[in-house]
C-alpha cells in the first residue's frame, strides 16, 4: 500500500468518524444545539479536522443529513426488488420501513429537528437525494395505476408524503406511545403489527375496485 493511499485511507476513516459523531449530535440537539466541540471531542478529532472536511458547521450538518437520508434509501431498495408486483413492493416498502424506523431512532430525530427548523438551505443540500426517493416511488404508483391495480389518487407526490408522515408518527411520539400502550416499538413483533395497520390503509386507499359485470353495463349505458 502506497503512502498516498495510507493517507488516503486515513482520511475517509476520519471523516467518516466524524460524520457519525455528528449524526449523533444533531439527533440529540439539532442545528443550533449541537456543539463543534463535542463533536470534534467525540470523533477523537479536533475543530481543524472538521473544517477541513466540511467548512463549516452548516456543511457539516448537511453531510450528516445526506447520510441519514441515504442510508434510509439503501435501506428501501435492498427492502423490494423494483420487477416486484406494484402491490407486493408497497407493501415490503411499507414494513421494511416501519423496521428501519425502529431499528434507527437518530433518523427519526434528525428529521424531527430538521422538520422544526424548516431552513431552505438544508432542505436543499437534501433536495436531490429527497427527491430522487420521492420519484421512485411516485414511478411505483404510478405502474400500480398503469396496471390496473391502483387507482388514481390526484397527485401522487401527496400520497407518498402522507404515507411517510404516517410512518414516522408512531416513531415520533415514540416514548409516549410506548406509556401510553405499554409496549416496546423496538419490539419486531409490535412493529409488524403496526406495519399491518399501515399497510391496510394505504393498499385499502389505493387498490382500484374491481370491475364487475354490472358495472361494465352501467358504465357502457348512455346518461339519460
Amino acid at each position: 500500500m502506497t503512502e498516498l493511499t495510507k493517507r488516503k485511507r486515513s482520511a475517509e476513516r476520519t471523516r467518516a468518524q466524524i460524520l457519525d459523531a455528528a449524526v449523533d449530535h444533531f439527533a440529540e440537539a439539532g442545528l443550533d444545539g449541537a456543539r463543534v466541540d463535542a463533536i470534534a471531542a467525540a470523533s477523537g478529532s479536533n475543530k481543524r479536522m472538521i473544517y477541513a472536511h466540511f467548512g463549516s458547521k452548516e456543511g457539516l450538518y448537511d453531510a450528516a443529513l445526506r447520510s441519514v437520508i441515504e442510508a434510509a434509501l439503501d435501506a428501501m431498495r435492498a427492502t423490494a426488488h423494483p420487477d416486484l408486483p406494484p402491490e407486493e413492493r408497497t407493501r415490503r416498502l411499507v414494513r421494511g420501513y416501519m423496521h428501519f424506523l425502529a431499528e434507527h431512532p437518530r433518523f427519526v430525530r434528525f428529521l424531527a429537528w430538521q422538520g422544526l427548523a424548516n431552513t431552505q438551505d438544508t432542505s436543499v443540500a437534501t433536495a436531490d437525494l429527497v427527491g430522487a426517493g420521492l420519484d421512485r416511488l411516485v414511478q411505483l404508483a404510478e405502474r400500480g395505476v398503469a396496471d390496473g391495480v391502483f387507482q388514481p389518487v390526484g397527485d401522487l407526490r401527496h400520497l407518498v408524503v402522507a404515507v411517510n408522515g404516517m410512518c414516522l408518527g408512531f416513531f415520533h411520539r415514540r416514548a409516549q406511545l410506548e406509556a401510553l400502550w405499554g409496549v416496546d416499538l423496538s419490539d419486531p413483533a409490535t412493529i409488524d403489527a403496526l406495519a399491518d395497520v399501515v399497510e391496510r390503509l394505504v393498499l385499502g386507499g389505493l387498490r382500484a375496485a374491481p370491475v364487475t359485470a354490472a358495472s361494465h353495463r352501467d358504465a357502457s349505458e348512455p346518461t339519460r
